[in-house]
């Protein structure tokens, strides 16, 4: 522990009040490296804490049955396709879904076509952050092109991207565990944090989409 203190005591040293600048500025003396060190403790713990809660979900399986709640949640919006309400969300209900669907499949697809050899652990701060609150931030997040809908959507192309993804979820417990594929934000995920990823990220637009259709209620689709 000394060793560590003694570490801490190095790093605030630069930022240490000399008293002869105080009382050149007629303030008396104040030592602030309790308090500075006590600040870098408690974020040297944080850090701890983040780097293993995202070491774990890489290595942590989930749930059996894998995202089938939500696959039937997003079955039963089916009729409300059509929803838009611009003050939660500027696209539909079939874009938040076509969205989610694609998700799905792509990173599925990069999943099997990955070389488990390859795979490295690597951390990554918003993805420790986003993985410990299992939250995204609404209206931050930029799509790749690859996942993004078209601009008509179809009820048939969703109902075969549906077909697509049942399939994609039962292949994933036959994967490799290094199976992975590369996030623009955060990074390397193998098969357990992609899991991780897609369970959040399906979420997030189930939430969204369950607001939509909350607030324009019983009424027939329509744009507002």
């Amino acid at each position: 522990m000394s060793v560590f203190t003694n570490r801490i005591d190095i790093l605030i040293s630069p930022w240490s009040v000399s008293t002869q600048t105080m009382e050149d500025h007629g303030i008396s003396e104040v030592n602030f490296k309790p308090m500075i060190k006590r600040v870098l403790v408690v974020l040297l713990i944080i850090v701890a804490a983040l780097l293993l809660t995202d070491y774990s979900y890489m290595q942590k399986d989930m749930e059996p049955n894998f995202l089938a709640k939500e696959m039937t949640d997003l079955e039963n919006m089916l009729p409300y396709l059509e929803y838009q309400k611009d003050s939660i969300s500027k696209v539909s209900v079939a874009w938040h879904m076509d969205h989610s669907l694609k998700v799905i499949n792509r990173i599925t697809d990069s999943l099997r076509c990955s070389d488990s050899k390859d795979y490295h652990y690597f951390p990554n701060p918003l993805r420790m952050l986003v993985f410990a609150t299992g939250k995204i931030t609404r209206g931050k997040g930029r799509a790749p092109e690859v996942v993004l809908p078209p601009s008509t959507i179809v009820l048939k192309d969703i109902l075969l991207q549906f077909e697509e993804a049942g399939r994609n979820l039962r292949f994933l417990d036959s994967m490799h565990h290094q199976s992975h594929f590369r996030h623009p934000a955060f990074d390397t995920l193998n098969l357990k944090a992609s899991k991780r990823f897609i369970d959040i990220h399906t979420n997030h637009h189930l939430e969204i989409m369950k607001d939509i259709i909350s607030v324009t209620g019983n009424k027939s689709p329509h744009k507002n």
